[in-house]
């Protein structure tokens, strides 16, 4: 086995979704229902059923997928604070607080006798965000909505959209969309576009029966939006900027293979069946296998893939960078540069050069730069 083969390349998977759709009731159910689920392996805190209306999970928490883990392709589920939850502090920020405050580890915020934690562990990083400075955004909704997808999308794999009801779905389409493009406009040389599962959590356990099935569902749900297309004022909207760039958007299907690499739909259902739980439970690890796979191939065919290593000190360069600047482009290329300022090989050094020349000369990432006459020009230093 060589070098490079023995590198530990992890695959990110993003699960997010409303407060109350069962993000965190799933990654729990991915962990202990595997065939190789451990006892010991750490899984949410779940929400009770009867206060699905309150965040529970708060922030952003990494759990591990026991059964990838001893490989060197590991999969990690991103459990999100759920959207739509307002300006609530979920129960595990409450839970937090309110410990900290015991050990008096907080800080006022001033007159309205708020408090924040003070946290000196070496493992974490306070940062200020810049752009935070209007009440409306220094609220906690609007970090959830327009901070976590920029971060999470940027370096996602693989996103799963969890929802309890499939009578807005237009409108979680839309929102698919609308996460996707903010990060296709504020991420420059992005490895891969990430795949997108939408898992329908709860379904009912009377629905068809070849709806269990992930490719028959998939395209069932694909058929029903297709009038949507010309309907929905949202979906038209998509339509037209993608027209303005030469290209007749005729599905849905079509529009949304422009931000994401695979699209699927996955039915769990609700209570009751025990073992069709578990197996479509299975199915969803299946698709998200299949995508983690997939996106570490085209990441390895592009020379992008981001060991263990990588991974962290990308993620706090992008902290960083979206702390600062919400809707600037963070680039790929500018990071690795950052992470790894002594190049090891000849390409990795003419493409640092090619890339310092460029901002030399006042370009950014936004210009449209035609790379022929950009190394035709070095060829002349050489």
């Amino acid at each position: 086995m060589s070098w490079r083969e023995e590198r530990c390349y992890p695959a990110l998977v993003s699960f997010v979704g409303p407060t109350g759709a069962g993000k965190s009731s799933l990654i729990k159910l991915l962990i202990k229902l595997g065939p190789l689920g451990q006892e010991d392996c750490e899984t949410p805190v779940v929400g009770r059923a009867d206060d699905s209306l309150s965040p529970t999970s708060g922030d952003v928490h990494l759990y591990a997928d026991p059964r990838s883990l001893a490989t060197n392709r590991p999969i990690l589920y991103a459990d999100c604070e759920g959207t739509e939850g307002g300006d609530r502090q979920p129960k595990a920020a409450q839970a937090k607080l309110a410990k900290a405050m015991a050990r008096g580890l907080t800080k006022s915020l001033g007159s309205q006798g708020k408090h924040r934690v003070i946290d000196n562990s070496r493992h974490v990083t306070n940062r200020t965000v810049k752009w935070a400075k209007g009440d409306d955004t220094k609220r906690r909704e609007y970090a959830v909505t327009n901070l976590y997808p920029r971060l999470l999308y940027t370096f996602a794999d693989c996103v799963v959209l969890v929802l309890k009801s499939q009578q807005s779905i237009e409108k979680i389409i839309v929102q698919l969309l609308d996460w996707a493009k903010i990060v296709s406009e504020t991420s420059s040389n992005q490895p891969t576009l990430p795949h997108a599962i939408i898992a329908l959590n709860a379904s009912a356990n009377q629905i068809s029966a070849s709806r269990w099935d992930v490719s028959t569902s998939t395209q069932l749900l694909m058929d029903e939006l297709q009038p949507a297309l010309e309907q929905n004022a949202d979906l038209q909207r998509y339509v037209r900027i993608w027209k303005g760039k030469n290209l007749e958007i005729t599905s849905v299907k079509m529009l949304l293979s422009q931000y994401y690499s695979s699209f699927k739909v996955v039915h769990i259902p609700e209570n009751g069946r025990p073992e069709l739980i578990r197996a479509q439970v299975e199915r969803l690890y299946g698709e998200i296998f299949r995508a983690s796979e997939e996106s570490y191939e085209m990441k390895k065919k592009r020379r992008m893939l981001l060991t263990s290593t990588d991974l962290h000190s990308y993620l706090q360069f992008a902290f960083d960078w979206f702390c600062r600047f919400l809707n600037t482009p963070f680039d790929f290329i500018q990071a690795s540069f950052t992470n790894n300022q002594t190049p090891s090989d000849f390409q990795s050094n003419i493409t640092n050069l090619a890339f310092k020349l460029m901002h030399a000369n006042g370009w950014t990432t936004d210009t449209k730069l035609m790379v022929r006459p950009l190394f035709e020009g070095l060829s002349f230093m050489a």
